[in-house]
């Protein structure tokens, strides 16, 4: 620009015609923008053009108390979304040269900032919405080009404590490029410093993350630090991407980037080439040379990594209920008449472990929740000896003293099966088994008489019954390390029943997987077209105390037979709610049901509160049966 004067910007985007600049003069209070140009991404010319933006504001101020500008060209038109705080909710304006302007849509409760993209997909998902949720989310959304009908696809990237991004995250920019959809992202890591990564997102399948990178593109500069810093927008520009900022004082600056993410889908951890007065002078100092991104080899992400629901926990402890007033977690999952039923372990501050019932239709929100338990222990090996208020066995599981634990439950036939992990506070833990007619399940709660299954003074957990009959037999899969092993009997109602089983162990070979302490299965296995799932619970030596889950992919007629396993967890903790709770760094799955294509997976946080994650589960399936042989796939830079 060929003024020096100091200007506010508002956004700023990448155009067909270059990038585009929407500021005013600082001092001024004129609802009508200036717009500039740049062909290079630093040195902007003013046009003689400004932008209306009367409709905008409160009682004649411009721009009233709205903030979140991003904007975007969606086939040939100008796209601008910001967040109007006083109508709480999300605007969307559309302009065809950016000097008239006319609202599109107004959303309440839409997360923010948001930008705009045009997908691969069909008509009624023409534009992907990617929006900031809270700190740790970015969630997407789905709509047509006339943004009527929308459709929220849940998270899509989550804050990473042991990475660059570990909160903050806010969308920057997006856009498509020939290897999909590339989401540019800012965030705060551990010293409190801006950061900026990148994501790739599938093009027709936005929702699907392709890669992430593992390393910031950019770290602001530690003169940045406990100063407030304006988001511009960002833009790419030749083999460049350029980020913009501006300060309190109305400087606006941009930093230059490699984008090697682009094109070799690899995270460069780099420098910037020099800092920018957008306003001022823009010329490069002589003989500066570019940084050039350090060689490193990465893993590539997979896409069978399930997405948080943003609004987890779906179900915490209830203080006004005595019997769950301490947690509320580790949950059963069964579809009946299209409705997802959950029967959750629950504990009071007694540490006795009981049973609670809850139902939800979209897998989602809870829509009903009972106000008592609807199981609990009654037999000596379930119900802990009140003489002795502490455990006597070395063995302590979600802080409980005894009680029913980690139920999981199949339904065959006319009758629901639950096996659970049954503790008295002075004997080693078992597995229980009951049942209940499928009529009375949610109604009259009448189950038969429990019995322990497993051998007496065992430690053992984590058993689950298939859903159907193989080979003309049920099928009990009490183990998976360091070979998959399966009960097949006659009858599940046989008194005598007590299977014999050793404690998981993992094979000596397994030493450098991720997974190579397997404590046991998760939830009771799903049937697909191309295998069981099978979800699992394991640790790594090298990163102790930490519960991590995998999945493996069982044959249909011989499910000792493991058709592809994980070569990465599918979930970790990550969240604060898998930290902060009872126990740091648990997620434990119980319960996992198909709806609508979707594959819902509920699993106990720390110990204290109920989560639920997703994935498509064709995706899932897919991306599962390529990830044989378990080796993490990586690519080199030479």
């Amino acid at each position: 620009m060929n003024e020096t004067k100091r200007h506010s910007g508002f956004f700023l985007f990448e155009s067909e015609k270059g990038v585009l600049l929407f500021h005013r003069p600082a001092a001024s209070d004129s609802p009508r923008l200036l717009i500039s140009s740049s062909h290079d991404g630093a040195k902007f010319t003013q046009k003689n053009l400004s932008g209306d933006f009367s409709s905008i504001g409160k009682k004649g101020k411009p721009f009233g108390n709205a903030s979140s500008f991003r904007a975007a060209q969606l086939d040939g038109k100008i796209f601008l979304s910001f967040f109007d705080h006083d109508a709480d909710s999300l605007e969307i304006l559309s302009s065809d040269t950016g000097t008239e302007w006319e609202s599109v849509i107004k959303k309440r409760n839409f997360g923010h900032p948001t930008v705009l993209v045009e997908t691969a997909s069909d008509k009624r998902h023409a534009i992907a919405a990617f929006s900031a949720s809270g700190r740790k989310f970015i969630t997407l959304s789905l709509t047509d080009k006339k943004f009527k009908a929308w459709n929220l696809r849940g998270v899509v990237l989550e804050a990473r404590p042991k990475f660059f991004d570990v909160s903050g995250l806010s969308p920057l920019s997006v856009s498509r490029t020939k290897h999909g959809i590339v989401l540019v992202y800012t965030a705060i890591n551990r010293e409190g410093s801006m950061t900026i990564g990148a994501a790739l997102f599938d093009a027709k399948q936005p929702e699907v993350l392709l890669w992430r990178s593992a390393s910031p593109i950019w770290t602001a500069p530690e003169k940045w630090l406990g100063t407030k810093m304006s988001i511009l927008g960002g833009a790419n520009v030749g083999k460049y991407y350029y980020a913009y900022f501006q300060s309190a004082t109305g400087e606006i600056e941009t930093f230059p980037m490699s984008r090697l993410w682009e094109t070799y889908l690899i995270p460069s951890l780099l420098k910037p080439l020099k800092i920018s007065k957008v306003l001022g002078s823009l010329k490069k100092k002589k003989g500066e040379p570019e940084v050039l991104p350090e060689h490193q080899k990465i893993t590539i992400s997979v896409s069978h990594r399930l997405s948080r629901h943003a609004k987890n926990p779906i179900l915490e402890p209830r203080q006004e209920q005595s019997w769950e007033a301490f947690s509320a977690f580790n949950a059963a999952a069964l579809m009946i008449d299209d409705k997802i039923h959950l029967l959750y372990r629950a504990q009071g501050h007694d540490g006795i472990s009981v049973l609670g019932h809850a139902v939800t239709e979209d897998g989602m929100r809870i829509s009903k929740r009972s106000s008592d338990p609807v199981f609990v222990p009654s037999n000596p090996f379930d119900v802990r000896k009140l003489e002795s208020p502490y455990v006597s066995f070395p063995y302590v599981s979600g802080g409980g003293w005894g009680g029913c634990e980690d139920p999981r439950i199949t339904r065959i036939g006319s009758r629901i099966y639950m096996t659970y992990v049954a503790f008295n506070g002075s004997c080693p833990p078992g597995v229980a088994l009951t049942s209940i007619r499928t009529r009375d399940f949610g109604k009259n709660w009448e189950w038969s008489i429990p019995r322990l299954i497993s051998r007496p003074n065992q430690t053992q957990k984590n058993w689950v019954i298939f859903p159907e009959k193989i080979n003309g037999k049920y099928a009990l899969l009490h183990n998976i390390s360091p070979t998959i092993r399966i009960a097949y009997l006659d009858s599940l109602d046989d008194p005598d029943l007590v299977i014999d089983s050793t404690p998981p162990r993992p094979k000596d070979e397994d030493g450098e997987r991720w997974d190579n302490i397997v404590r046991g299965v998760g939830a009771p296995p799903i049937r697909t077209e191309h295998g069981w799932i099978v979800l699992y619970h394991a640790m790594d030596r090298r990163d102790p105390n930490r519960y991590k889950v995998g999945a493996m992919l069982l044959d249909l007629e011989h499910p000792e037979t493991v058709l592809a396993r994980s070569s990465d967890p599918i979930l970790e903790p990550e969240a604060d709610y898998e930290n902060h709770g009872h126990k740091q760094g648990v997620v434990y799955v119980c319960g996992a049901v198909i709806k609508d294509g979707t594959l819902f997976v509920y699993y106990g946080a720390s110990d204290r509160s109920l989560a639920v994650a997703t994935a498509n589960l064709d995706r899932f399936v897919t991306a599962l049966r390529k990830a044989k042989p378990p080796k993490l796939t990586t690519i080199s830079l030479s």
